[in-house]
């Protein structure tokens, strides 16, 4: 599952973008996107408004694993299955990533070095070592974290 940091580190850079939440609002342009118009706002100012959408703030994540896998096998191979295709997926989209759980920490980075990084620490997971290590602090942090269940 998926939820935003709230409170935790620096607040995301707002970008004019492609997302879903509203950057600015300013005058209509010759083609603009009709169903961008802000109703309310032009019906006030006589002449057409267009929300202009804030940049997805979604591109830097931590996939923070849950719980340290020692009760399941299967699980937890479909779980650290589950990081690896989610982290993949997100350096490919050009994302940043950071993978966060008991025994395991790859800082935040991007590209090819980083899904290495990533792809190598869940390989050499160990639920063992992870069990008997202390939950390490998050500091700070992207606009997304996702959980992934190991237990």
């Amino acid at each position: 599952e998926r939820r935003e940091l709230e409170g935790a580190g620096a607040a995301a850079a707002r970008r004019r973008g492609r997302g879903a939440e509203v950057y600015n609002l300013r005058d209509y342009r010759q083609g603009d996107d009709p169903r961008l118009i802000h109703w309310r706002s032009s019906a006030k100012s006589g002449g057409l408004i267009v929300r202009e959408l804030q940049a997805d703030s979604a591109r830097d994540t931590r996939i923070v694993l849950q719980g340290a896998g020692e009760r399941d096998a299967a699980r937890l191979e479909r779980g650290l299955a589950r990081a690896a295709s989610l982290a993949v997926h997100l350096l490919r989209a050009g994302a940043s990533v950071e993978l966060f759980g008991r025994g395991v920490h790859v800082p935040r980075g991007a590209g090819p070095a980083q899904r290495t990084r990533v792809l190598t620490a869940l390989a050499l997971y160990d639920p063992g070592a992870a069990a008997a290590a202390p939950v390490p602090e998050r500091r700070g942090g992207p606009a997304r974290e996702i959980d992934v269940e190991l237990d």
